[in-house]
């Protein structure tokens, strides 16, 4: 599931979240770069810094 172009909390960023086996793979991305990267387990939440 991609969400383009997210206008929050002072920011503008792409969110991409996909399986790559059990796991859930969390992409994010400012300006066309990527910030964040992070493969976790099925339930688990993570926490989001975005660059000001």
């Amino acid at each position: 599931m991609s969400l383009k172009k997210i206008r929050a909390f002072g920011n503008n960023f792409d969110l991409n979240v996909s399986r790559k086996g059990k796991k859930i793979k969390i992409d994010v991305i400012v300006d066309n770069k990527k910030v964040m990267e992070k493969n976790i387990n099925e339930g688990k939440e993570i926490l989001v810094y975005l660059p000001q």
